[in-house]
């Protein structure tokens, strides 16, 4: 009882940030705010602990400690907030990314020439942890990085991606070891033609403070088709490679980012794919956009695209970031044109300085 009771004197206070109360979801005259539980849940649990509330009311701190992997028990005297608290328990969360499938539900079959997606790697909450100014902190990314059940989350979306992929188009998905498997038991579950894994190697990766296994430095990323017949630019790919064939192993730097995005990928990486995978004109779509930058590569390389994403700030991150993109004619002509220097400005897209002053971005 003394834990139930520490938890009803809390300020709802997050440092210096007052945690807003939410509107009702439903009639429960004292709802408490889903963010207030959730640091209350991340701060005093473990993955897979009971979590008890003897008041539950409308069940927030139920929903909340499924939506964060918890197993929960809750006690309530009134029916109708059973009942309430029964249906609550059935939605979904938000990081099932219904908005997602929705979005690519309305695009028409066969409309998109490429799709690259870096979808959640499901490494937020508790047990997960990075580093932050040389410290230990716990990973949370986002509650769009939680996921109560990755597998069936990625089959839903890949599928429907599958739907809007021309016969001739590719589909590239990025992830580490903890969502690659899955991934790839889908892509051939669903009958695709799995082209290539490449292996992406970060030189300048974020070092391992813990001592007990090697400090991750690539990711990996499948590429796939409907058929054998599928768009691949061999002749840009050997280019960029100096006049070598290319291989599937891409040692590419890890990035400064242009935004506050946790995962942003470097343009470098998302040029590569581009270029390799669509034709000028062709339509690029990206299911989990986040900051934007497959948007402003495709505009830089003039592609079309069409982007998804669940966070209204980092939509109007990428939105701002695609906007301001200036499609990078002058390059793109100086390598198409002239033949002998067809490789070495390849080279010199992809070697260029990357490590520049932050730029300030502004939200719309």
């Amino acid at each position: 009882m003394r834990d139930f009771l520490d938890f009803i004197e809390l300020p709802i206070v997050q440092g210096k940030k007052r945690i807003k109360l939410e509107n009702n979801r439903a009639a429960h005259p004292t709802q408490k705010p889903e963010k207030l539980l959730e640091l209350i849940i991340l701060a005093s649990s473990n993955e897979n602990d009971i979590v008890l509330d003897p008041f539950f009311g409308k069940g927030t701190t139920g929903f909340v400690a499924q939506k964060l992997k918890r197993n929960w028990i809750g006690i309530e005297r009134n029916a109708d907030y059973i009942n309430i608290s029964k249906k609550r328990m059935n939605e979904k969360h938000t990081t099932d990314y219904v908005g997602c499938l929705k979005v690519l539900k309305s695009l028409p079959e066969k409309s998109v020439d490429l799709i690259f997606a870096d979808p959640p790697y499901n490494l937020s909450g508790e047990g997960y942890l990075t580093t932050q100014n040389g410290k230990v902190a716990k990973l949370h990314k986002g509650d769009w990085d939680v996921i109560v059940d990755i597998h069936k989350f990625n089959e839903a979306w890949i599928k429907e991606c599958i739907r809007v992929l021309s016969d001739t188009g590719t589909i590239w998905i990025s992830g580490t070891l903890h969502n690659h498997p899955s991934v790839g038991v889908i892509l051939k579950k669903l009958g695709l033609w799995i082209i290539n894994d490449v292996i992406w190697f970060k030189r300048n990766a974020t070092p391992l403070l813990s001592t007990n296994r090697l400090a991750p430095s690539t990711e990996l990323i499948w590429i796939a088709s409907k058929s054998k017949k599928y768009l691949f630019n061999y002749a840009i790919a050997k280019q960029i490679n100096g006049g070598k064939q290319m291989k599937n192993l891409w040692e590419i730097n890890a990035e400064r980012h242009k935004t506050k995005h946790p995962t942003e990928k470097p343009e470098t990486l998302m040029q590569r794919i581009i270029l390799l995978g669509s034709n000028e004109g062709q339509l690029v779509l990206d299911p989990f956009m986040g900051s934007g930058t497959t948007g402003a590569v495709s505009k830089q390389l003039n592609r079309n695209f069409i982007g998804i994403e669940i966070s209204k700030e980092y939509f109007d991150i990428a939105n701002q970031r695609i906007n301001n993109e200036i499609a990078n004619e002058v390059q793109i002509n100086e390598y198409s044109a002239n033949e002998s220097n067809k490789s070495k400005q390849l080279l010199l897209m992809e070697d260029k300085v990357k490590y520049k002053r932050k730029k300030k971005v502004d939200l719309i």
